[in-house]
């Protein structure tokens, strides 16, 4: 099931060390968001071809364009007739069939899907919430519902009647993936094989590849993906780790996990390339690789991939060589096309090397992706880099940040594995020097007052979203002046044991909270 994400109220880039690791695969160049107009977010997209993606929306609306390379989406796309669900799961085995699911228990089903509204019919299944599909071919579908503990499928999807269901096996199902040669499917600690998409749940091999640490599970296992190589990928939305194969047997010691950012969705092309795509659970940049099984260092991500503030709701690339992501705002469809992927690794963000005293730099007129901490390392040592905030933020841009609660949320990035604390405080930068006097001061600094701390671990390469909560102090300083200057001081060390601080000024402005 899509889930309704909050917009990042804060995000700063942040970078350690110099390059990428040498098998990181080259991001995605993503095009500008177009318009779709659905009047609402589109929450599903499948791309059976170069030259067909569908996508799906609210009221089970229809979104369709012949040439996902930047052509143009239907304008007022279709709505399904008798059906007012949101459409949550949608695949498309050929460019003459594709199926798709809603919240409401309505498998829609179109043999014509650039046809229109009329080309689609609609079957309600009483009670079912549908939130994956995946075909193994045009005769062979299964679908996933979790909330009903179900697997759907069908040898003849065509015909949106002949779905039948049975109970999952272990636990709810929560996504599944399909080749033509085999299926592997997920649950909340599960993942379950089968070389058929028909057969019956009990059939499938399952295995549990979640570990207990010792007190409670540390992950919840959400979306899958597989590419015909064969490999698949498994991502969790709280453990931070993705989990992956490239024996999909439904052996539990053949899986392994690595440190990620979380995930929500995931999409293989279905070429030989091995390309497989994800969103983050936070919904703002999409990442990638072409050997998904080779560890987190073989990912690299994209930010703002639909604007900022939007979030990418789904992604299909029906060709290692063309993606299509969508997702957008609370009144619009957004869609974004990349049209190249490739291995070889991602060229480092330019960052001025400091000169003399290293002290820290404001960034000037904000630039997409600016960065923290040392992506230059000069012989006499690394580079301490700039800090700034991201443009085009619908809170504001440059330092000036609206906070919404008591969370301000960091998007963090780092060329090498490392782990570090980000510092928000007032009165003074908390740098390493802050609290040494010279002789010769004359004025007393004022006394550096945090207002939240949060430690990250990150792995090299991968962007993750760090969450810093204000303290009660925090609170209550925002709460009174409504606008807070801040510092905001971020000090990390890389695995090779660098380590690099970085400090700027920034506003915090309190946002009334949205009512709905």
């Amino acid at each position: 099931m899509r889930r309704a994400l909050a917009p990042f109220l804060l995000i700063l880039g942040v970078l350690f060390g110099v390059a990428a690791p040498a098998g990181a695969a080259g991001a995605l160049t993503w095009s500008p968001a177009a318009s779709v107009e659905t009047g609402k977010a589109l929450s599903t997209v499948a791309c059976p071809s170069t030259t067909l993606c569908v996508a799906g929306g609210a009221n089970d609306t229809i979104a369709v364009t012949a040439d996902p390379a930047g052509g143009a989406w239907s304008s007022g796309a279709a709505t399904v007739s008798g059906s007012t669900g949101t459409v949550t799961a949608l695949t498309c085995p050929t460019a003459t069939l594709c199926i798709a699911g809603d919240d409401a228990g309505h498998l829609l089903v179109s043999t014509n899907p650039a046809g229109g509204a009329s080309t689609w019919t609609a079957t309600t299944y009483a009670g079912a919430r549908f939130n994956d599909l995946s075909c193994s071919s045009a005769s062979s579908c299964v679908a996933t519902d979790p909330l009903g503990s179900k697997v759907w499928s069908t040898g003849t999807p065509g015909n949106a009647a002949s779905w039948t269901s049975k109970p999952s096996a272990q636990q709810a199902w929560n996504s599944v993936s399909c080749t033509p040669s085999f299926c592997v499917a997920s649950s909340a600690l599960w993942v379950y094989y089968s070389t058929s998409a028909s057969a019956a749940p009990a059939a499938w091999t399952a295995s549990k590849i979640v570990p207990f640490n010792g007190s409670s599970y540390s992950n919840r296992l959400t979306a899958v993906a597989c590419t015909a190589a064969p490999a698949c990928v498994v991502g969790d939305d709280i453990g931070d780790a993705l989990f992956a194969t490239k024996k999909p047997s439904g052996v539990a010691s053949d899986w392994s996990s690595t440190a990620f950012q979380q995930v929500s969705n995931l999409s293989c092309a279905p070429d030989s390339t091995g390309l497989c795509v994800g969103s983050s659970v936070y919904g703002g940049f999409v990442f990638s690789s072409t050997d998904p099984a080779g560890g987190s260092g073989t990912w690299s991500s994209t930010d703002h991939v639909l604007g900022a503030g939007m979030n990418v709701a789904d992604v299909s690339c029906p060709t290692s060589s063309l993606c299509v992501a969508v997702g957008g705002g609370s009144t619009s469809g957004l869609a974004a096309v990349a049209t190249a992927g490739g291995g070889g690794a991602p060229t480092p963000t330019p960052t001025p090397t400091p000169t003399g005293d290293p002290t820290p730099v404001v960034a000037p007129t904000p630039t997409p992706a600016p960065v923290v901490g040392g992506s230059i390392a000069p012989p006499s040592g690394p580079s301490l880099g700039t800090v700034g905030g991201s443009p085009g933020l619908a809170a504001g841009s440059g330092t000036t940040f609206a906070v919404s609660g008591n969370a301000v949320s960091f998007l963090l990035q780092s060329a090498s594995n490392a782990t570090g604390t980000v510092t928000v405080s007032t009165g003074a930068a908390v740098t390493a020097s802050a609290a040494r006097a010279t002789k010769k001061t004359t004025k007393k600094k004022p006394k550096a007052v945090i207002l939240g701390t949060a430690t990250f671990t990150l792995v090299a390469n991968v962007k993750k979203t760090v969450m810093l909560k204000l303290n009660a102090t925090g609170r209550k300083q925002l709460a009174a002046k409504r606008k807070l200057k801040v510092f905001v001081t971020i000090t990390g060390k890389t695995s090779a044991g660098t380590k690099t601080q970085a400090t700027s000024s920034a506003t915090l402005t309190l946002k009334k909270a949205s009512k709905h």
